[in-house]
């Protein structure tokens, strides 16, 4: 937002600093653009102005109703012009997306039938309510020609971008560079792929994120002078890791530089989806990062997306609560809309004295650490974390255990006495015998101390709880849920208890009937010896004990007098749907 000085915007400034933020009535804004930020950029291209200083149009539009084309102004995009120009029911096609750097090197497209479309049936096309171009995956793309970087200099590339859907083959770029040659010797480009982040060199994927990128994300690609072992990847602003490949470095580029298509003589390459902005510095920005990524964020309302350290984050949006914090430097957690709703949780059971009694698991990638075999947990039961053991995939929506090998080791929780445990889970597959979504094992498969799944080799294929008294071979009481349906299409919080000689079963706080098929009801202590599993109810790779299962949150409570009331596991339910 430009702080307007009569007719002319400005930037505001303290003394001679130029501010980036100002408060407007109760609202704070972002006010510096990028360019104002960090200039001398290669290349610049967005639908509002990258600078204060930036008097020219930003796109050239085709109307589909005659050809005929005009240019058009920030202003005038977002106001009504473009619209009213192009007519309604008409589309509008960029030929052209005008580089704001100064530079001249705009982005075009000649070719009618490879123009992205920044107009549909008269409305200017938006995403998350700000003006987009909209690429088909199909031929759209637009050329720049050569941006003036060569060989190993330092180049730095900042892009919001907005995936709709995976391609199916490799390498669908939203930014790519290409020797006129087409050789793969002279290529980078920064691509999603079957659900991942890409940057290649040289045809080597040498970053890769796993995450959902199927919305809109800001990111930031720095090389430093050399491109050797110094590039950096940031995704709404916290880092990724470098992932493999060999990584070489950049010759001088001399050919086609490309908006959302990686080689435009190869099908299948093309990206589909938005774009918003990118642009191109021919210098490492590591130093001016974060205010770009602040900027952008807070022009497009992505602010809350930032990590919760990042510089420019809202200030009251940030978690307080100390284990919170802990938690995310500890794991990786970065968002803030997860860490709030982990703090949700967290200060409910400390609120209710439960916190000594309980260990959260939080399994969405990017509520924890999101790779590799550790879950951090929270919570006041030691500082026992999860242990995946034969690599579960980590998601989203969640870790998936396969069914057969997969599980999580929770090692050993209790102190003996009674159990609550919330699990949001869903199952994949049915299992042939009784698949657990956990349980505690005691040596064999005849010595389990309790376990709660779907028994698969029943008619029904009903919920089953049972208790084995601290590990002997035969179990004393066993419950079926028969009729109660099972999580399969989506996520559900199951909640199972043991206080004595209560058991009691809830699928997101609606209570399940339980029948007694095996023994009677016991009232012992629960086994305190053995380590808790989840996806399974042992580790010992017996068929059908193993859950093929997504799960995206579990929490124990256990010890003595910390039985949830109805009331609290109500609540607690609620606060780990949320998540």
């Amino acid at each position: 937002m430009a702080l307007k000085l009569g007719s002319t915007g400005s930037a505001l400034r303290v003394g001679s600093t130029t501010a980036k933020y100002a408060r407007v009535g109760t609202t704070l804004k972002a006010v510096a653009p990028p360019l104002d930020i960090a200039g001398s950029a290669a290349a610049a291209y967005s639908l509002r102005k990258l600078s204060y200083a930036y008097t020219g149009p930003v796109v050239e539009v085709r109307r589909s109703s005659d050809d005929t084309t005009a240019d058009f102004t920030a202003d005038e995009v977002e106001d009504g012009t473009l619209a009213a120009w192009v007519g309604a029911g008409n589309d509008g096609f960029v030929a052209t997306w005008y580089d704001q750097s100064g530079n001249s090197r705009d982005a075009t497209q000649a070719t009618a039938g490879s123009q992205p479309k920044v107009v549909s049936s008269g409305a200017v096309i938006l995403k998350e309510g700000k003006p987009a171009i909209d690429f088909d995956g199909t031929d759209d793309f637009l050329a720049i020609g050569t941006l003036g970087i060569s060989g190993n200099n330092s180049r730095s590339i900042f892009a919001l971008v907005s995936q709709d859907v995976y391609p199916s083959v490799a390498g669908a770029p939203f930014f790519g560079v290409q020797k006129e040659s087409a050789s793969e010797g002279q290529l980078y480009d920064l691509c999603i792929e079957t659900g991942q982040l890409m940057l290649r060199i040289i045809g080597n994927a040498v970053y890769q994120d796993a995450g959902n990128n199927l919305q809109q994300r800001l990111w930031s690609v720095l090389f430093a002078s050399g491109l050797s072992d110094t590039i950096q990847v940031y995704k709404d602003g916290a880092s990724l890791p470098y992932t493999g490949g060999s990584v070489k470095t950049i010759d001088t580029v001399d050919g086609l530089f490309a908006i959302a298509a990686g080689n435009p003589s190869h099908s299948n390459q093309y990206f589909n989806g938005t774009m918003q902005e990118i642009f191109v510095y021919p210098a490492d920005q590591t130093a001016n990062r974060t205010a770009i990524e602040g900027n952008l964020c807070w022009h497009y309302g992505l602010e809350n997306k930032l990590p919760y350290n990042h510089a420019e984050v809202k200030p009251q949006t940030l978690p307080t609560d100390t284990d919170v914090l802990a938690f995310a430097a500890a794991s990786g957690a970065v968002s803030i809309p997860d860490l709030l709703k982990i703090e949700d949780l967290v200060a409910y059971l400390k609120a209710e004295s439960l916190w000594d009694y309980a260990r959260f698991y939080p399994m969405k990638s990017s509520q924890n650490a999101g790779s590799g075999s550790t879950v951090y947990g929270l919570g006041g039961l030691t500082s026992n974390n999860m242990t995946l053991v034969n690599s579960p995939t980590w998601g989203s929506d969640g870790v998936t255990f396969n069914g057969s090998t997969q599980y999580g080791n929770c090692g050993r929780l209790f102190n003996g006495g009674d159990i609550t445990a919330f699990a949001s889970v869903r199952y994949l597959s049915t299992p042939a015998a009784t698949g657990s979504w956990f349980g505690q094992y005691s040596g064999s498969i005849n010595k389990r101390s309790f376990a709660a799944g779907v028994a698969g080799a029943e008619a029904g294929d009903p919920i089953r709880l049972f208790r084995f008294p601290n590990g002997t071979s035969s179990p004393l009481d066993v419950y079926d849920a028969l009729g109660a349906s099972y999580p399969t299409a989506a996520q559900e919080t199951l909640v199972v208890q043991w206080a004595g000689t209560n058991v009691g079963l809830w699928i997101d706080n609606v209570s399940k009937a339980l029948t007694l098929s095996i023994g009677t009801p016991q009232s012992y202590a629960l086994n305190a010896n053995q380590p808790v599993y989840f996806g399974a109810s042992n580790d010992n790779g017996s068929a059908g004990l193993y859950a093929n299962i997504e799960s995206s949150a579990f929490l124990f409570l256990t010890g003595t007098g910390t039985a949830p009331t109805d009331t609290q596991r109500e609540a607690i339910t609620d606060l780990i749907n949320a998540l």
